[in-house]
Protein backbone atom coordinates (compact mmCIF):
# COMPACT_ATOMS: atom_id res chain seq x y z
CA UNK A 1 0.00 0.00 0.00
CA UNK A 2 1.27 3.42 -0.75
CA UNK A 3 2.41 5.65 2.06
CA UNK A 4 -0.13 8.31 0.62
CA UNK A 5 -2.96 6.25 1.18
CA UNK A 6 -1.69 5.07 4.57
CA UNK A 7 -1.99 8.30 5.30
CA UNK A 8 -5.13 9.25 4.40
CA UNK A 9 -6.83 6.43 6.37
CA UNK A 10 -4.37 7.68 9.39
CA UNK A 11 -6.13 11.28 8.85
CA UNK A 12 -9.61 9.80 9.02
CA UNK A 13 -8.96 7.69 11.79
CA UNK A 14 -7.23 10.35 13.33
CA UNK A 15 -10.15 12.63 13.32
CA UNK A 16 -12.30 10.27 15.22
CA UNK A 17 -10.01 10.05 17.76
CA UNK A 18 -9.37 14.04 18.49
CA UNK A 19 -12.91 15.43 18.20
CA UNK A 20 -14.53 13.34 20.90
CA UNK A 21 -11.68 13.73 22.99
CA UNK A 22 -11.61 17.62 22.68
CA UNK A 23 -15.52 17.34 23.27
CA UNK A 24 -14.75 15.16 26.46
CA UNK A 25 -12.41 17.64 27.59
CA UNK A 26 -14.42 20.59 27.69
CA UNK A 27 -16.62 18.52 29.62
CA UNK A 28 -14.82 17.60 31.95
CA UNK A 29 -13.27 21.16 32.41
CA UNK A 30 -16.57 22.38 32.86
CA UNK A 31 -17.76 20.14 35.01
CA UNK A 32 -14.96 21.23 37.83
CA UNK A 33 -16.07 24.58 37.11
CA UNK A 34 -19.72 24.14 37.40
CA UNK A 35 -19.71 20.87 40.83
CA UNK A 36 -17.26 23.19 42.71
CA UNK A 37 -18.01 23.20 46.04
CA UNK A 38 -21.45 20.29 45.59
CA UNK A 39 -21.16 19.62 49.54
CA UNK A 40 -18.89 20.15 52.44
CA UNK A 41 -15.67 18.25 51.70
CA UNK A 42 -16.38 17.09 47.94
CA UNK A 43 -14.10 17.93 45.57
CA UNK A 44 -15.76 16.74 43.29
CA UNK A 45 -13.79 13.84 41.85
CA UNK A 46 -11.18 15.84 41.46
CA UNK A 47 -7.94 13.45 41.38
CA UNK A 48 -9.74 10.79 39.03
CA UNK A 49 -11.42 13.64 36.57
CA UNK A 50 -7.91 15.51 36.56
CA UNK A 51 -6.10 12.27 35.54
CA UNK A 52 -9.04 11.96 33.29
CA UNK A 53 -8.36 15.13 32.01
CA UNK A 54 -4.49 15.18 31.43
CA UNK A 55 -4.60 11.78 29.92
CA UNK A 56 -7.27 13.71 27.52
CA UNK A 57 -4.99 16.08 26.47
CA UNK A 58 -2.05 13.55 26.08
CA UNK A 59 -4.10 11.81 23.78
CA UNK A 60 -5.29 14.66 21.41
CA UNK A 61 -2.24 16.31 21.95
CA UNK A 62 -0.34 13.03 20.41
CA UNK A 63 -2.84 12.89 17.49
CA UNK A 64 -1.78 16.12 16.53
CA UNK A 65 1.08 15.23 16.15
CA UNK A 66 0.48 12.46 13.84
CA UNK A 67 -2.25 14.40 12.27
CA UNK A 68 0.93 17.03 10.93
CA UNK A 69 2.65 13.99 9.63
CA UNK A 70 0.05 11.87 7.87
CA UNK A 71 -0.77 15.14 6.43
CA UNK A 72 2.33 15.60 5.15
CA UNK A 73 3.00 12.57 3.57
CA UNK A 74 -0.62 12.67 2.29
CA UNK A 75 0.43 15.96 0.28
CA UNK A 76 3.99 15.28 -0.58
CA UNK A 77 4.73 11.49 -0.11
CA UNK A 78 7.84 10.00 1.47
CA UNK A 79 10.70 11.57 -0.32
CA UNK A 80 13.72 10.96 1.99
CA UNK A 81 15.63 14.22 3.56
CA UNK A 82 12.89 15.84 1.19
CA UNK A 83 10.45 15.00 4.19
CA UNK A 84 11.68 17.65 6.59
CA UNK A 85 11.50 20.05 4.08
CA UNK A 86 7.74 19.34 3.48
CA UNK A 87 6.85 19.36 6.96
CA UNK A 88 8.41 22.83 7.35
CA UNK A 89 5.91 23.60 4.79
CA UNK A 90 2.68 21.61 6.21
CA UNK A 91 3.59 23.37 9.68
CA UNK A 92 4.24 26.61 8.81
CA UNK A 93 2.92 27.73 5.07
CA UNK A 94 -0.42 26.72 4.94
CA UNK A 95 -3.74 27.76 6.58
CA UNK A 96 -3.96 24.43 8.29
CA UNK A 97 -0.22 24.10 9.78
CA UNK A 98 -1.47 27.52 11.32
CA UNK A 99 -4.59 25.89 13.03
CA UNK A 100 -2.56 23.34 14.54
CA UNK A 101 0.11 25.10 15.73
CA UNK A 102 -2.40 27.01 17.34
CA UNK A 103 -4.31 23.66 18.93
CA UNK A 104 -1.13 21.85 19.85
CA UNK A 105 0.10 25.11 21.57
CA UNK A 106 -3.81 25.12 23.24
CA UNK A 107 -3.61 21.37 24.53
CA UNK A 108 0.04 21.57 26.20
CA UNK A 109 -1.37 24.77 28.07
CA UNK A 110 -4.45 22.95 28.91
CA UNK A 111 -2.15 20.07 29.82
CA UNK A 112 0.21 22.17 32.04
CA UNK A 113 -2.87 23.77 33.92
CA UNK A 114 -4.61 20.54 34.51
CA UNK A 115 -1.68 19.29 36.73
CA UNK A 116 -1.43 22.25 38.93
CA UNK A 117 -3.11 20.80 42.27
CA UNK A 118 -4.61 24.45 43.43
CA UNK A 119 -5.13 28.44 42.57
CA UNK A 120 -8.11 30.11 42.50
CA UNK A 121 -7.39 31.51 38.44
CA UNK A 122 -6.72 27.53 37.86
CA UNK A 123 -10.55 26.89 36.88
CA UNK A 124 -10.75 30.54 35.01
CA UNK A 125 -7.78 30.03 33.02
CA UNK A 126 -8.90 26.29 31.93
CA UNK A 127 -12.11 28.08 30.61
CA UNK A 128 -10.28 30.46 28.65
CA UNK A 129 -8.11 27.72 27.39
CA UNK A 130 -10.68 25.58 26.36
CA UNK A 131 -12.75 27.92 24.70
CA UNK A 132 -8.96 28.49 22.67
CA UNK A 133 -9.09 25.32 21.78
CA UNK A 134 -12.69 24.76 20.67
CA UNK A 135 -12.07 27.91 18.25
CA UNK A 136 -8.69 26.36 17.04
CA UNK A 137 -10.71 23.57 15.51
CA UNK A 138 -12.42 25.15 12.84
CA UNK A 139 -8.87 26.45 11.25
CA UNK A 140 -8.41 23.00 10.03
CA UNK A 141 -11.85 22.62 8.34
CA UNK A 142 -14.71 24.16 6.08
CA UNK A 143 -14.56 26.71 8.70
CA UNK A 144 -12.20 28.99 7.60
CA UNK A 145 -12.38 27.39 3.72
CA UNK A 146 -16.10 27.61 2.96
CA UNK A 147 -16.85 31.16 5.35
CA UNK A 148 -15.89 34.39 4.42
CA UNK A 149 -14.42 36.42 6.12
CA UNK A 150 -13.19 33.48 8.10
CA UNK A 151 -12.74 34.93 11.11
CA UNK A 152 -17.13 34.48 11.39
CA UNK A 153 -16.26 30.57 10.42
CA UNK A 154 -13.51 30.04 13.34
CA UNK A 155 -16.29 32.10 15.64
CA UNK A 156 -18.88 29.98 14.57
CA UNK A 157 -16.91 26.56 15.02
CA UNK A 158 -15.82 27.30 18.48
CA UNK A 159 -19.15 28.23 19.32
CA UNK A 160 -20.39 24.90 17.95
CA UNK A 161 -17.41 22.53 19.56
CA UNK A 162 -17.25 24.40 23.17
CA UNK A 163 -21.42 24.12 22.87
CA UNK A 164 -20.70 20.28 22.46
CA UNK A 165 -18.43 20.32 25.27
CA UNK A 166 -20.42 21.50 27.51
CA UNK A 167 -23.86 19.63 26.64
CA UNK A 168 -22.44 16.21 25.65
CA UNK A 169 -18.83 16.30 27.11
CA UNK A 170 -20.42 17.27 31.03
CA UNK A 171 -23.59 15.01 30.07
CA UNK A 172 -20.43 12.06 29.78
CA UNK A 173 -19.06 13.14 33.40
CA UNK A 174 -22.60 12.83 34.57
CA UNK A 175 -23.45 9.56 33.62
CA UNK A 176 -19.79 8.74 34.68
CA UNK A 177 -19.30 10.15 38.00
CA UNK A 178 -22.58 11.08 38.98
CA UNK A 179 -23.37 7.70 40.47
CA UNK A 180 -20.72 8.16 42.94
CA UNK A 181 -22.10 11.69 44.46
CA UNK A 182 -24.95 9.64 46.03
CA UNK A 183 -28.42 10.09 45.24
CA UNK A 184 -28.77 13.80 47.39
CA UNK A 185 -25.64 15.17 45.57
CA UNK A 186 -26.34 13.72 42.28
CA UNK A 187 -29.69 15.69 42.45
CA UNK A 188 -28.04 18.36 43.11
CA UNK A 189 -25.20 17.75 40.39
CA UNK A 190 -28.22 17.53 37.69
CA UNK A 191 -30.01 20.62 39.14
CA UNK A 192 -26.77 22.64 38.29
CA UNK A 193 -26.20 20.54 34.94
CA UNK A 194 -29.50 20.93 33.37
CA UNK A 195 -29.35 25.00 32.53
CA UNK A 196 -25.83 23.78 30.96
CA UNK A 197 -27.30 21.26 28.91
CA UNK A 198 -30.34 23.70 27.73
CA UNK A 199 -27.96 26.42 27.01
CA UNK A 200 -25.09 23.95 25.22
CA UNK A 201 -28.10 22.55 23.09
CA UNK A 202 -29.66 25.62 22.09
CA UNK A 203 -26.23 27.08 21.22
CA UNK A 204 -25.26 24.05 19.07
CA UNK A 205 -28.24 24.08 17.43
CA UNK A 206 -27.93 27.59 16.32
CA UNK A 207 -24.39 28.10 15.65
CA UNK A 208 -24.93 24.53 13.64
CA UNK A 209 -27.60 25.89 11.56
CA UNK A 210 -25.44 29.17 10.39
CA UNK A 211 -22.86 27.13 9.40
CA UNK A 212 -24.71 24.59 7.17
CA UNK A 213 -25.85 27.55 5.62
CA UNK A 214 -22.92 29.03 4.73
CA UNK A 215 -20.61 25.73 4.11
CA UNK A 216 -22.31 24.71 0.93
CA UNK A 217 -22.77 26.43 -2.25
CA UNK A 218 -25.96 25.33 -3.07
CA UNK A 219 -29.02 23.53 -1.57
CA UNK A 220 -28.02 20.79 -3.66
CA UNK A 221 -25.12 20.12 -2.16
CA UNK A 222 -27.31 19.40 1.33
CA UNK A 223 -28.82 16.45 -0.50
CA UNK A 224 -27.39 15.30 -3.09
CA UNK A 225 -23.29 15.38 -1.94
CA UNK A 226 -21.74 13.31 0.83
CA UNK A 227 -21.10 16.36 3.02
CA UNK A 228 -24.55 16.95 2.68
CA UNK A 229 -25.86 13.24 3.39
CA UNK A 230 -23.78 12.92 6.26
CA UNK A 231 -25.30 16.30 7.48
CA UNK A 232 -29.17 14.97 7.67
CA UNK A 233 -27.40 11.58 9.72
CA UNK A 234 -25.66 14.02 11.94
CA UNK A 235 -29.43 16.54 12.33
CA UNK A 236 -31.54 13.43 12.55
CA UNK A 237 -29.28 12.21 15.47
CA UNK A 238 -29.20 15.22 16.77
CA UNK A 239 -32.99 15.70 16.72
CA UNK A 240 -32.90 12.16 18.44
CA UNK A 241 -30.88 13.74 21.31
CA UNK A 242 -32.62 16.41 22.26
CA UNK A 243 -35.85 14.68 22.43
CA UNK A 244 -33.94 12.76 25.29
CA UNK A 245 -32.62 15.57 26.67
CA UNK A 246 -36.04 17.29 26.62
CA UNK A 247 -37.51 14.45 28.08
CA UNK A 248 -34.98 14.53 31.25
CA UNK A 249 -35.42 18.45 31.56
CA UNK A 250 -39.62 18.27 31.82
CA UNK A 251 -40.07 14.76 33.28
CA UNK A 252 -36.78 12.39 34.86
CA UNK A 253 -35.45 15.47 36.22
CA UNK A 254 -38.67 16.17 38.66
CA UNK A 255 -39.05 12.64 39.29
CA UNK A 256 -35.42 12.44 40.83
CA UNK A 257 -35.89 15.36 42.69
CA UNK A 258 -39.11 14.05 44.34
CA UNK A 259 -38.15 10.51 44.92
CA UNK A 260 -34.35 10.86 45.32
CA UNK A 261 -34.23 7.59 42.81
CA UNK A 262 -31.70 8.38 39.84
CA UNK A 263 -31.29 4.92 38.18
CA UNK A 264 -34.20 5.32 35.75
CA UNK A 265 -32.64 8.89 34.46
CA UNK A 266 -29.41 7.21 34.63
CA UNK A 267 -30.30 4.36 32.03
CA UNK A 268 -31.87 6.74 29.53
CA UNK A 269 -28.70 9.60 30.11
CA UNK A 270 -26.95 6.29 28.97
CA UNK A 271 -29.00 5.91 25.54
CA UNK A 272 -28.68 9.99 25.53
CA UNK A 273 -24.74 9.49 25.53
CA UNK A 274 -24.50 6.72 23.64
CA UNK A 275 -26.52 8.72 20.60
CA UNK A 276 -24.55 11.72 21.75
CA UNK A 277 -21.57 9.58 20.56
CA UNK A 278 -22.94 8.76 17.58
CA UNK A 279 -22.95 12.25 16.82
CA UNK A 280 -19.61 13.06 17.21
CA UNK A 281 -18.44 10.14 15.20
CA UNK A 282 -20.55 11.59 12.10
CA UNK A 283 -18.77 15.08 12.57
CA UNK A 284 -15.41 14.01 12.92
CA UNK A 285 -16.43 12.36 9.38
CA UNK A 286 -18.65 15.11 8.21
CA UNK A 287 -14.92 17.58 8.72
CA UNK A 288 -13.48 15.94 5.87
CA UNK A 289 -15.99 15.07 3.31
CA UNK A 290 -16.19 17.01 -0.05
CA UNK A 291 -19.31 18.80 -0.69
CA UNK A 292 -19.62 17.66 -4.40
Amino acid sequence: MEPESVATGILVGSRMVWFPATVLLIGIVTWQHRMRGLAAGDRSGRPGLVRAGVALAGLIFAVHIIRVGAETVSLFGLEGDAWRQDLRTVVFATPWGRGWRYQILATAAILGVLTLRSGRWRHALLLVLTAGLAVSTGATGHAVSRVAPPALGLVLQGVHVASAGVWIGTLAVLVVHGPALGPDRFVVALERFSPLALAGAGTLVVSGTASSVLYPDSWRQVFHGPWGRALLIKLVLVGIVIAIGAWHWRVARHRARTTGRSAPLLRTARIELGVSTAVLIVTAVLVGLPFE
